[in-house]
């Protein structure tokens, strides 16, 4: 059974790819912040 940081980390990788085919001049950086792993999109 996959532990809830690997699954999280897999999710935010597929959502990353797909945010950058769509909007491939956004930089894009993730922290870990209370074990949440929210996703912000700069220009």
């Amino acid at each position: 059974m996959k532990k809830q940081d690997d699954i999280r980390e897999e999710e935010t990788e597929k959502v990353q790819e797909l945010l950058k085919k769509d909007f491939p001049d956004i930089k894009i950086e993730t922290e870990l912040i209370d074990g949440d792993n929210p996703l912000r999109g700069t220009l």
